[in-house]
């Protein structure tokens, strides 16, 4: 069986049939009815044999994109994608391949995102979660949001695997949540957040740019950028440390103690609490592991209980 005839096969729906750039809204371009609707499925497959774009003038609703190409598919154009579904979730799924949404995104239904290994899907344009919405992301594939998610009130985000956001902006009582492992950054350029929203670091790592570092430290220590890892961890050995790169802060979670963030509790970290101790330091990276602002008797009995985790 041909790849061709196996994507055909993948769910219910309209399946690009064309070997051309076109038209979204053009009958002549899909197998299939127009997907237009709420619940509609649109699949491209991998029947194009160079990058091809296709163009959305005028609103479209879809419940299910699935890209399954190893050249690129793009999709672009004047207008909007809605993700909305009647039941169930809505699904973005990436099988194979590089693959660009070039519009506006409005998630007016829970979605899924799900790229596969070694596939990239980039969301070049703005994307809008709807109040109470959610935006799953699953699989270890890479996914980039190079402009603006935001999560209106209520809504939330997580990530399975490592991602790179332009800017998210959390209204009140939003949530993002990091789900993968210590490998897995998230990339935020500039973060906006609510007085009550929330960014669950878990146990993986959040790099910040476009603020300061005391911003991000204060976010840390209000709560608003928290683990649940951390909080979980019975022998209370886990938390969030810090470091200032100047024009990024990396949260990371960490054992109390690994100074230099490197997932080990080693000398040079011991070498850093007893300078910073000598030195008045003030920040994790000079041993100040409950985030007092100062390195200090406590600091070294958080470090124990570090070694301890």
């Amino acid at each position: 069986i041909d790849d061709f005839t196996y994507t055909t096969g993948f769910g219910a729906g309209a399946q690009w049939a064309v070997d051309d750039s076109g038209d979204w809204h053009d009958a002549a371009n899909w197998a299939g009815a127009i997907p237009n609707a709420v619940g509609a499925s649109a699949t491209f497959a991998n029947n194009n044999t160079a990058p091809r774009t296709v163009f959305i003038n005028s609103a479209a609703t879809v419940g299910t994109v699935h890209f399954n190409s190893p050249q690129p598919w793009l999709i672009a154009g004047l207008s909007t994608l809605t993700m909305q579904v009647a039941s169930g979730a809505a699904q973005v799924n990436v099988t194979q391949g590089a693959h660009k949404i070039n519009l506006p995104l409005h998630v007016a239904s829970n979605t899924q995102v799900n790229v596969a290994a070694g596939a990239q899907l980039k969301i070049s344009d703005p994307v809008t979660v709807a109040a109470g919405r959610s935006v799953t992301h699953t699989g270890p594939g890479t996914v980039t949001y190079e402009s603006t998610v935001t999560l209106l009130g209520g809504a939330a985000i997580s990530f399975a695997a490592a991602a790179d956001v332009g800017t998210l902006a959390m209204g009140a009582d939003a949530t993002a949540a990091l789900t993968g492992g210590g490998a897995d950054a998230l990339r935020v350029r500039n973060l906006v957040m609510n007085a009550s929203s929330q960014l669950d670091v878990g146990r993986s790592a959040l790099v910040v740019g476009g603020g300061s570092f005391g911003d991000v430290l204060a976010k840390v220590k209000d709560g608003s950028i928290t683990s649940s890892a951390a909080a979980d961890d019975a022998k209370n050995s886990t938390t969030l440390g810090l470091l200032d790169g100047g024009d990024e802060v990396l949260v990371k979670y960490a054992y109390y103690g690994d100074a230099n963030l490197t997932g080990v509790i080693e000398q040079d970290d011991f070498d850093r609490f007893v300078l910073g101790y000598e030195s008045n330091g003030a920040t994790w990276a000079d041993g100040d592991f409950d985030l007092s602002g100062a390195v200090d008797l406590a600091d070294f009995d958080r470090l124990f209980a570090g070694l301890q985790g």
